[in-house]
């Protein structure tokens, strides 16, 4: 867009084609993506759920600059693909089962999480995704046990869902929460080791002695490692001060 739209004729003129790949074309991609914008003009900003009109505000593509028309054509061109990859997804029973997850966390992954995994780390991850993981359901619909039965319940097969988080006789022996429960239990250790420093400490603390005199209002406070003495005004000071200064008030 930025050599079919130049300002200078020479280089609107010179037609750059653009090298890709053969099942993709950006000329062709770009075409569509104007299309799907001008389209949306038409149509206007649509509201979801009980949002009322105007709520919501997107850029237009008449009202859009060089730079936001490039930017508005970037990521509808991200969202087609997105709806390619949904679509071809949903026509897979096995690879698309991701699709009908409920209350699942979203992970985004970067290339350099993915150059720091391991293989076989990986390996997991994605096959865990797509529900090819070598679980006993698995391995019977290819041909390689007989029986897909859970060895735990006996009861139902051991696809992945039910290996991972469905078997009643893995939650009952905690084997689900099990990695969960013994940082919980080294953690509490630890914890339980302070509080039980903290009490002898504690105990072997003495408390501070407190003296007063009623004369020159002074109080020691001392303890194991230090003495100190601090001077405070008591309730009779003043009544004391007078009684010892009288005769200089009277002359006597």
């Amino acid at each position: 867009m930025t050599l079919r739209d130049s300002k200078d004729a020479k280089v609107r003129g010179a037609k750059v084609k653009i090298r890709t790949g053969r099942k993709w074309k950006a000329e062709e991609a770009v075409k569509e993506a104007e299309t799907r914008l001008k389209h949306s003009v038409i149509v206007g900003v649509t509201a979801v759920g009980r949002q009322g009109f105007g709520m919501t505000t997107k850029p237009r593509w008449d009202t859009a600059n060089e730079k936001g028309r490039r930017e508005l054509v970037q990521q509808e061109i991200r969202q087609m693909e997105e709806e390619s990859r949904n679509v071809k997804a949903v026509g897979m029973k096995q690879q698309g089962s991701w699709l009908n997850w409920q209350g699942a966390r979203s992970r985004a992954l970067t290339w350099s999480e993915i150059w720091s995994m391991e293989g076989y780390r990986l390996s997991f991850l994605l096959r865990s995704v797509y529900d090819s993981l070598p679980s006993p359901s698995n391995l019977y619909t290819w041909g390689l046990i007989e029986d897909p039965t859970c060895t735990l319940c006996k009861d139902k097969p051991a696809s992945l869902q039910h290996v991972l988080s469905a078997c009643p006789v893995a939650l009952k022996d905690g084997r689900y929460t099990w990695r969960h429960d013994i940082v919980l239990k080294t953690i509490a250790a630890k914890l339980d080791t302070i509080c039980k420093f903290c009490e002898g400490w504690r105990k072997e603390r003495q408390p501070g002695r407190r003296f007063r005199d009623t004369w020159n209002s002074i109080r020691l406070a001392d303890d194991s490692r230090h003495t100190s003495t601090h001077e405070f005004p008591s309730r009779n000071s003043s009544n004391i001060a007078k009684t010892r200064y009288s005769h200089l008030v009277t002359g006597n």
